[in-house]
Parts: structure tokens; C-alpha cells; sequence
């Protein structure tokens, strides 16, 4: 998922599963299932979707997907700029669950949308559906009265700063003193929100890249263990 360009303003994946860590990043993400069932995660809140059934991340939510069997499902990552219309009354908003029931009208819009994206894609076409979509979900959505808590906000930027600079040198210090934060702090925050610690997170990101690489590129591992972030290839072979 990370090592997709972000530059794109549309990507529409159908997959039987998908399994990731979690992650934050400025797109809007949506996950319509159409078989079987997903585990799923939205700002750590735990949900298992059905056929019909949506999670939709908005720009820096902290979203994360469990593989489960026999699961079949549409993913659209999407830039809030090519929606401008929803922008204010949809993306800006802060909602209180991420989760939409059994509307198999989004299976519908989602195949349809699918089918769009593989072919021959017109965007103005694409955007028409993405529009329907998230009215549809606009609809199910209840708003907060109140904004997140600062940890929380603090903890979502700092994983879309992860997940667009992973491949850098990174480290626990590095990261607190951009945000300017204790590392102690940081480094409980990452226990209690994700029961891992900083670096196994960081691993877990550049893993998913070299994966990536090894499938699509004719690198040698050396190099995709440098290209991942990793600063010797014996800790990338651990």
C-alpha cells in the first residue's frame, strides 16, 4: 500500500484480502466488501465488515486491515483534491464511527467503479461514482461535537510522517525531536496504541516495500534492503 505513488489521484485495487499495519496518510481510503469478511481498524477502533459493508479513512486517520479468509473486496485510495464539492461538508469533518452497514447499493457503485478504473477509465466518469459513494456514506456517518485529543492527533501525523518517509534514516529520537515530544512518551505511546515498539513498527513498513520490490523489480537484495530503509542487509535478513 505505502510504496503506491501518492501522487496518483485514484487507485481502485479488488483483492481477496488485504493485511496491513497501521498507517495514516493524506488520502481518502474506502474498503467495500463483497464476499466473505474483513477484519479492519479505523483510528483503533476494531470492526469485522461483511458483504456490504465499508470502512472509509479519512486524510490522517490511522487505518489498519487483518487478512481473514475467503475475503473478496474493493479498495479506493483517493486525494481529497479531486473531490472539491465534498471537501468541506464530507472530508473535513470529524465523524463518530468509520463503519457502514449492509448498503448493497455500495457493492453496486463499487463494481461499477472497478470496472471503470481496468478499462478504458474516463475520469469524469469516475468521479461522478466516487461522488455517489461518499454521499452514500455521508448519509450513515453521525459528526462529533468535539475534536480528537492532541495524543491522538500527534500520534496519526506521526504515522503518515512514517509512512512517507520510511525509507530514510529514521529513528525513536529523530522522530521525537521533529515533533517535539519525549521519547519515552513516543516510545508508550507505540505500546499501548499499536503493542509493538517504534522499530519493530519502522521494520514492518520498509518489509512491506522490500516484498513489493522482490515481486516487481530485479534488484538484488542487497539493494532492496537499502532502497527499503534498512541500514545493512543482516538486519533486513532478520
Amino acid at each position: 500500500m505505502l510504496y503506491q505513488s501518492h501522487s496518483a489521484p485514484i487507485s481502485i485495487r479488488r483483492g481477496k484480502s488485504f493485511d496491513f499495519v497501521p498507517h495514516a496518510h493524506h488520502s481518502v481510503e474506502i474498503l467495500i466488501c463483497t464476499e466473505g469478511n474483513y477484519r479492519v481498524s479505523c483510528n483503533f477502533q476494531e470492526r469485522i465488515l461483511h458483504r456490504g459493508d465499508a470502512m472509509i479513512a479519512f486524510s490522517n486517520d490511522v487505518h489498519a486491515y487483518c487478512k481473514t479468509p475467503e475475503a473478496q473486496g474493493i479498495m479506493i485510495i483517493v486525494s481529497p483534491n479531486l473531490l472539491p464539492q465534498s471537501s468541506q461538508s464530507l472530508l473535513h469533518k470529524q465523524y463518530g464511527n468509520f463503519y457502514i452497514s449492509r448498503d448493497m447499493h455500495l457493492v453496486e457503485l463499487g463494481e461499477a467503479l472497478c470496472e471503470e478504473f481496468s478499462g478504458d477509465a474516463d475520469m469524469d466518469v469516475m468521479v461522478g461514482y466516487l461522488y455517489v459513494i461518499c454521499g452514500r456514506i455521508r448519509k450513515e456517518l453521525p459528526t462529533l461535537s468535539d475534536p480528537p485529543s492532541l495524543d491522538a492527533e500527534i500520534f496519526s501525523k506521526i504515522l503518515q510522517y512514517l509512512s512517507e518517509n520510511y525509507t530514510q534514516k529514521l529513528s525513536l529520537r529523530s522522530i521525537s525531536d521533529h515533533f517535539g515530544i519525549s521519547a519515552c512518551h513516543l516510545s508508550r505511546t507505540f505500546t499501548q496504541k499499536l503493542s509493538c515498539s517504534f522499530l519493530h513498527y519502522l521494520h514492518s513498513l520498509r518489509v512491506e516495500h522490500a516484498k513489493h520490490l522482490l515481486r516487481h523489480s530485479a534488484q538484488s537484495i542487497l539493494e532492496i534492503a537499502y532502497d527499503s530503509g534498512f541500514s545493512d542487509q543482516r538486519t533486513f535478513n532478520r
